[in-house]
């Protein structure tokens, strides 16, 4: 899946930013995590403080349906309910968004998750 989605885009990425509605399936893409000298990680604007759509194909709609079931099952363990505006892609033990790094793997990018 090519997105075009800059890390930190990718990053600020909430649940209730895509529709998993058949036929409807994409991802809106609003907001980016930067770092700031003042205040350390924050949420804003993309860099080009455009917003866009973008379609996900069906793979990526199974692997992302398969992690907000884990999450789901995960928050319940821990007694609480997976909130609609939860970021996609956080650290595990903070909850905070994720700031990784992509890594490379037999030439395939892998965002690390948690």
């Amino acid at each position: 899946m090519t997105t075009g989605a800059r890390r930190g885009e990718l990053c600020a990425l909430r649940w209730n930013d895509i529709d998993f509605a058949p036929g409807e399936e994409t991802t809106w893409i609003a907001r980016a995590i930067k770092k700031s000298k003042k205040k350390g990680w924050v949420e804003g604007p993309t860099k080009t403080h455009q917003q866009r759509r973008v379609a996900l194909d069906p793979e990526t709609v199974l692997v992302l349906g398969d992690l907000r079931e884990r999450v789901k099952v995960r928050a319940k363990a821990l007694g609480a309910d997976l909130a609609e505006d939860a970021f996609v892609f956080l650290r595990l033990r903070t909850a905070a968004p994720s700031t990784a790094r992509p890594r490379s793997h037999s030439g395939t990018t892998v965002w690390p998750v948690g």
